[in-house]
């Protein structure tokens, strides 16, 4: 999660030059590119959470084996 925060904060950044920006089209332009960076840290955190479910399962070897 920590990971994510490194996209948050220019996604913050583009919010805010979005804000100041008088021009439509480069003001869609700020919200885009904040969404962008918004995606990139959801999808760290959903990498977060696979890896984190990962490292927790049991490997599947071992029910094969004590089966056998």
């Amino acid at each position: 999660m920590y990971d994510a925060q490194r996209y948050r904060g220019p996604a913050a950044e583009c919010l805010r030059a979005a804000y100041r920006e008088r021009q439509p089209y480069s003001r869609a332009l700020r919200v885009s590119m904040a969404a962008s960076w918004l995606s990139l840290a959801h999808q760290d955190e959903a990498m977060d959470e696979l890896q984190a479910h990962c490292d927790t399962a049991e490997p599947r070897l071992k029910e094969v084996r004590a089966a056998a």
